[in-house]
């Protein structure tokens, strides 16, 4: 099997629509393999630079790429090394990986490493170019996933910002019974939840023998532990549809929203810990 097709089987058969990259790196220590590679790409309308894997990850600091094009030749040697340094970049680059000795331990290290593709050398010339497109492509909507989710994020430390200003006007005292008519109008299913975990939990403390004071606070801890969804946006709460990453990162967020609000009201900050656990 080429080592190509090998790594679409490790990588779960992964597609990326074609993009077209603003530029891309070409990191390979042959400078004839640098100069047809380039020749095919910018053919396609892709802008090219080259340099030996030594030296691209100085180029990349100078000029981020879109799409690097990495020579490898067995799993540890420099061009994997670069592959292994790419991850770790503030902007996401796509990695394709060349290898003029096509191998599964390429292929696995490659895929591991979080490369597009994996191809061997030589290879046809739209054999590449479809692989630089499916790697800008990935980069193109890795970069809008993580617009979406600082967006999400934004949203979510608003509500807890107006969920904190509500709080701050209530009387202590009365601030659970505040949340929870707040939770049960923004999500009733929700509050039926957590109704459900209190009694449960209760039960389960007193059959511990927990001390009174002990089961009220884990009573108030249960009723209150998804109180932060207050602050999630109605959309997620409401979505029946399977939630993305992005989602599901931003629905996340509740449990500390919880904890830092209740954190804040003294007479429930005592359980802020256990809604943040």
């Amino acid at each position: 099997m080429p080592c190509r097709e090998r790594f679409k089987v490790l990588h779960g058969g992964a597609d990326f629509s074609p993009r077209v990259a603003s530029r891309i790196l070409i990191a390979d220590n042959d400078s004839g393999v640098r100069d047809q590679m380039a020749g095919w790409l910018e053919g396609a309308g892709l802008a090219c630079s080259g340099t030996g894997t030594g030296e691209a990850l100085a180029e990349v600091r100078r000029h981020q790429p879109d799409v690097a094009v990495v020579g490898v030749s067995v799993p540890d040697d420099g061009g994997m090394w670069v592959v292994r340094s790419l991850r770790t970049q503030p902007t996401p680059v796509g990695v394709v990986v060349m290898s003029a000795t096509p191998n599964l331990d390429v292929a696995t290290t490659a895929n591991r490493l979080g490369a597009v593709d994996c191809l061997p050398w030589p290879s046809s010339q739209n054999s590449i170019v479809d692989a630089v497109k499916r790697a800008a492509g990935w980069r193109a909507a890795l970069a809008t996933a993580a617009q979406r989710e600082s967006r999400l994020q934004q949203e979510v430390e608003q509500g807890k910002e107006q969920l904190r200003a509500t709080i701050a006007r209530v009387d202590p005292d009365v601030a659970q019974s505040v949340l929870l008519a707040l939770l049960e109008s923004r999500s009733p299913d929700t509050y039926d939840h957590v109704n459900r975990v209190a009694r449960s939990a209760a039960a389960l403390a007193r059959s511990m023998r927990l001390a009174p004071i002990e089961i009220h606070s884990v009573r108030a801890a249960a009723l209150l532990h998804d109180i932060g969804k207050i602050a999630i946006p109605p959309r997620l709460l409401a979505q029946t549809a399977p939630l993305n990453d992005e989602e599901i990162a931003g629905l996340r967020l509740h449990v500390s929203v919880g904890a830092e609000v209740l954190a804040e009201i003294p007479t429930l900050a005592a359980i802020a810990p256990i809604v943040g656990a």
